[in-house]
């Protein structure tokens, strides 16, 4: 004892009795490790393991979450299942940002599987004691959420795994139902606030599984004016890698559908304004005595449960017909409906929260709800239903398309501008094919029968600015609106701003276009002094402003459908001016870029300048073949208006210059609008003339996929017919072009091979384009009367791009064809097969004119006899007697052996 009284002070710090940390230390723990994720969440290095195992042998050291992810999970597990309700609720919460940040980590060894596959029976024992019958509610409730995060992130693709987990969100489900019928010993208010809970944890897997079963149909691109409605269908929705998941659901969702619908209700009376308050009946999931205590309950849960609904909504609610008998549906008192049909009531109540709630400058702090809001609105319109009900209504349509353009005053995000130009876009979509629908009844007038001065002031020459509009009288204003109230949209003789949906059409993408492009903006004072060219120095920048300027550029197109006309003619300049402007933003890009990614439509990620060239010339295009070109009073006016937007394009010299482009996309514009019959007639008109020298410079540049597409302009001008004549002035003006690329390709074919800058292939394909326009000329002459004077120009010139005879010298037992490069080969067999085809068509013409060139006929014959040579050889009886006389020649053995068997009997 004295020993160990006399050396107990010399111990060791480490042998020292330690005090274990208390729960609030604990706690700060993992809240410190919560912090740390969300850290770390810039470098994509912590969720990778190769990509962090790369980076530590490059840089020699270096750490990573995703290297300790085992002692993520094991933390966030004895957090969970602690005894504390605090400790719990943060470890389920550290447990959840553990699924989501790793749920799409591979491994890196075993293809095809997630690092969190691990760890499914620590995930799965976690989450089993928080559904106990003595668990604290809010503990559940956060359990909950962790399990709907594990289900719907399709790390677990075992069918009784996701059942082990489900079934823990199943008896939710059925507490939620008896607590309906019975008090809970923790009060009414915490009853709410789990059984919120629930809903919004089978709302946010059911959100997850269909948009991401939906995500793997990958539709193809929406073009402008196509109709906005559903793509995809609910059995194709669910038959993507989220089929088990969805199988797991689909029992639940009747019940489900009428618990978030009934919620939501609940919720539009507790938003109600407070002098109603007085007036609240007691709701499915609150009675009056606890409405103030439950009322931060509804507002922290109705986004998810919107998001559900409306997405139950498009898939089976505006679907189905009636409810199976079979099907154990709750019934709330507030959802029971005499005079109204359900339906109606369902859309009216998802629409009126989502608009509510994007009107209310609260919510412009939480871009979560907003997200939901807006996502529930897309639900919505993808609906045939909700087309019908919507369409039907201006002043219903008016007021979402005020919103929007709200949205995109004050919400800077760009998903949030993106997602709203799409619900913009479907609005339109849909709007236009009923207005199609009712072309053949008498056109419904909806403005203005007094006389009014002109809402757009603007001059006639397409690029001049937007001004502001002058304000009609009031009065006007509420007779347009009392007039539109119930009115379909339709053909709109006045733009009138409040009461036409063309002119909101233009207010929502002009907003979004001057955000981008401010010297677009008629307020920019500052860059009109500096001069009109500051929108072709500016670019978009990114990914997103591009998609932002695309969807806008789709938008402006669309407003000409709503117009008679003679409203045509007010909208038509700034619509122009805006869509070139908009395109001459790719022009400061590399104009191999831009041209590459314009003309090839199939590459799987274009850059952002390809997919806002592309979304313009289809806007233009859209234009084209949709204005009233044909109407006696305004048909003249607005071929004018295209014809000066093609003068703005061409004029690129100097100070005259509006929109500073590239060769190529100036090409590619006028191309789209040479489409409009007789827009550049007579051919003697200036207009004309500077069209061909730009068809000039084009063929003369050295991009082969450039001279592709003025080939295939032309083609499209030469059969384009007008009065029953194919375009004369046209074959006149740039069919010696085209045979100028011949010409010049016969002339290097001697030297083997095809002369052009870039892709030798591309050159080719263009010379082949101008082949097959040489026969389209020749079957035109034939209209014209003038067949042997064009047979007398195509056949030379086809029989040049022959390959040249075999050489007579022995010793060579290749011919000249054989040293020839591949494109001239299949450019000679391209010309070949047009003369064999000509020759049967056109006989006596032919037979005229190899007479007169003797030598003519000496080269195609000897092109003839070797081709036929080339195919007697490639054929498989040539094949199998070449194989036989090799097999006959006495081959020397490939291995030498040291005896002699020679002799061996």
């Amino acid at each position: 004892d004295d020993i160990a009284k006399f050396t107990t002070g010399e111990e060791e710090s480490s042998k020292a009795t330690q005090i274990p940390p208390r729960w609030p230390s604990k706690v700060f723990a993992v809240e410190c490790s919560r912090k740390i994720y969300s850290v770390c969440k810039s470098d994509p290095a912590h969720f990778d393991l190769a990509l962090a195992q790369r980076r530590k042998r490059e840089k020699g050291g270096g750490d990573y979450l995703v290297m300790h992810l085992s002692e993520l999970v094991r933390t966030s597990f004895i957090a969970a299942t602690a005894s504390v309700d605090q400790l719990e609720l943060a470890g389920y919460q550290a447990l959840r940002d553990v699924i989501e940040l790793f749920a799409a980590t591979p491994d890196p060894d075993f293809q095809g599987h997630v690092l969190l596959e691990q760890y499914q029976a620590q995930i799965g024992a976690a989450l089993r004691p928080a559904f106990a019958a003595d668990t604290a509610p809010h503990v559940t409730a956060m359990a909950c959420q962790v399990c709907s995060e594990w289900l719907g992130s399709g790390v677990s693709r075992d069918v009784g795994d996701l059942k082990r987990v489900q079934q823990l969100l199943v008896s939710s489900l059925e507490k939620l139902r008896k607590e309906q019928q019975k008090t809970s010993i923790y009060g009414e208010a915490v009853a709410t606030m789990e059984s919120l809970a629930v809903l919004r944890a089978w709302a946010e897997l059911y959100i997850k599984v269909l948009d991401e079963s939906k995500e793997n149909l990958k539709p193809e691109p929406q073009q402008v004016g196509e109709r906005g409605g559903n793509s995809w269908t609910f059995e194709e929705a669910t038959s993507g890698p989220q089929t088990n998941a969805m199988e797991l659901l689909n029992p639940h969702l009747p019940a489900l559908s009428q618990y978030w619908l009934a919620a939501l209700k609940d919720h539009a009376y507790l938003s109600l304004p407070a002098h109603y308050s007085s007036q609240l009946p007691s709701g499915s999931f609150y009675s009056v005595d606890v409405i103030e205590s439950v009322r931060p309950y509804f507002r922290a849960n109705w986004p998810s449960l919107l998001h559900a609904a409306s997405l139950w909504l498009e898939t089976e609610g505006f679907r189905e017909k009636g409810s199976s008998p079979e099907t154990q549906v709750p019934v709330f008192p507030g959802l029971a409906t005499k005079a109204s049909d359900p339906k109606c009531n369902h859309l009216r109540l998802v629409l009126g929260l989502a608009v509510q709630a994007l009107c209310s400058p609260a919510t412009l702090d939480f871009p979560s709800t907003i997200s939901h809001c807006l996502s529930a609105l897309r639900h919505l319109m993808r609906s045939e239903y909700a087309q019908e009900e919507i369409g039907n209504d201006l002043k219903l349509t008016l007021e979402l398309m005020k919103l929007f353009h709200r949205l995109l005053l004050t919400c800077q995000s760009k998903a949030i501008q993106l997602c709203v130009l799409d619900i913009a876009l479907l609005l339109a979509g849909f709007l236009k094919e009923k207005k199609k629908e009712r072309v053949s009844s008498p056109p419904v007038v909806v403005g203005i029968e007094e006389a009014a001065p002109s809402p757009l002031t603007m001059t006639s020459s397409v690029g001049v600015g937007m001004e502001r509009p002058a304000m009609p009288p009031q009065v006007g204003i509420e007779a347009a609106e009392q007039r539109s109230a119930t009115v379909p949209v339709g053909l709109e003789e006045s733009i009138v701003p409040g009461a036409s949906f063309a002119f909101a059409l233009l207010e929502v993408s002009a907003c979004c276009m001057f955000q981008l492009l401010p010297a677009l903006s008629p307020n920019d004072s500052e860059g009109q002094q500096r001069g009109r060219h500051k929108s072709s120095t500016q670019t978009a920048t990114s990914a997103e402003d591009a998609e932002l300027l695309s969807r806008s550029v789709s938008l402006l197109a669309t407003s000409t459908c709503f117009c008679a006309p003679e409203s045509c003619l007010e909208i038509l300049p700034p619509v122009l001016h805006m869509i070139l402007s908009a395109l001459s933003t790719c022009a400061c890009s590399s104009p191999t870029t831009s041209c590459k990614g314009s003309l090839e439509t199939s590459q799987a990620s274009p850059d952002p300048s390809a997919v806002l060239v592309s979304a313009c010339l289809q806007s233009l295009q859209f234009l084209c073949s949709t204005l009233p070109l044909s109407s006696e009073g305004s048909g003249k006016k607005i071929l004018s208006l295209l014809r000066s937007a093609i003068f703005s394009l061409l004029c690129m010299d100097g100070k005259r210059c509006l929109y500073k482009m590239s060769d190529e996309l100036c090409f590619m514009a006028v191309a789209v609008l040479l489409r409009v019959p007789e827009i550049v007639h007579p051919p003697s008109s200036q207009l004309f003339v500077s069209c061909v020298d730009l068809f000039r410079k084009c063929l003369e540049s050295g991009s082969g996929k450039l001279k592709l597409k003025v080939l295939q302009t032309c083609e499209s001008l030469f059969t384009s017919v007008h009065d029953g004549r194919p375009s004369a002035p046209f074959i006149c003006a740039l069919g010696p072009l085209v045979v100028a690329q011949l010409e010049e390709a016969a002339a290097d074919s001697s030297a083997g091979g095809v002369r052009g800058g870039g892709d030798d292939s591309d050159t080719a394909s263009a010379l082949l384009k101008a082949v097959e326009l040489m026969e389209t000329l020749l079957s035109l002459s034939a209209m014209e009367n003038k067949q042997q004077q064009m047979m007398c120009l195509v056949v030379p010139l086809l029989v040049s791009l022959l390959p040249p005879p075999p050489p007579p010298p022995p010793g060579h037992g290749g011919s000249a064809s054989a040293s020839a490069s591949r494109e001239t080969k299949v450019l000679g067999e391209q010309a070949l097969q047009k003369l064999m085809r000509i020759g049967p068509r056109y006989p006596e013409a032919f037979r005229s004119v190899m007479q007169q060139f003797p030598s003519l006929k000496q080269r195609l014959e000897g092109a003839i006899h070797s081709s036929q040579s080339a195919a007697a050889s490639s054929s498989p009886a040539a094949s199998r007697q070449a194989a036989a006389a090799k097999s006959g020649q006495k081959q020397a053995p490939s291995i030498k052996l040291k005896m002699d068997f020679s002799n061996f009997k």
